[in-house]
């Protein structure tokens, strides 16, 4: 096998500078605000109280947060976590709506605990789901 000469060697490297020179570096993806919506999963038709945790990507900011139809809603954000309680006749469907700043980013939603009608806290938590949509 003959080397490669050296002028052509030359060639390669100088297009391949120039090539790397003249491309334009990627941009990183541009946040888009909107609406997540929270939907809960649940194996019980008859729960009344409902305490979630919604964890953010660092830079995301909630700038809203509202209840579902007929629910009462409490909530606090720190700087990268919602925590919810929601109170009413909590039906499978969704529960909570959150403004945020990138509707794009990864979010995890967790159910912390549930009561029932009788104001007392579900043993197991076996079941239910708490669902993130954009």
């Amino acid at each position: 096998m003959r080397p490669m000469p050296r002028h052509l060697l030359i060639g390669l490297a100088a297009a391949f500078a120039i090539g790397v020179a003249c491309s334009e570096p990627t941009a990183p993806p541009r946040a888009v605000p909107g609406t997540l919506e929270l939907s809960l999963a649940s194996p019980n038709a008859d729960d009344r109280a409902l305490l979630a945790k919604v964890v953010l990507p660092r830079g995301v900011t909630v700038t809203a947060v509202t209840a579902g139809a007929g629910l009462e809603l409490f909530h606090r954000v720190t700087a990268d976590t919602v925590r919810l309680a929601l109170f009413g006749d909590l039906a499978s469907g969704v529960v909570a709506r959150l403004e945020v700043s990138d509707a794009a980013a990864a979010v995890q939603a967790q159910v912390l605990e549930v009561s029932g009608p009788d104001d007392r806290l579900r043993e197991a938590l076996g079941g239910y789901a708490l669902t993130v949509r954009r």
